[in-house]
């Protein structure tokens, strides 16, 4: 039901929000910035 796809998209938001701030720090490192 739709609730079902609200929390498939809460989750599916959650996971992106997590791989683009590991991709950002990921880059700050590579860039020395955060040492």
């Amino acid at each position: 039901g739709i609730a079902g796809w609200e929390t498939i998209w809460e989750g599916w938001d959650t996971l992106q929000s997590y791989v683009v701030g590991y991709r950002v720090a990921k880059e700050m490192l590579a860039d020395g910035e955060l040492l």
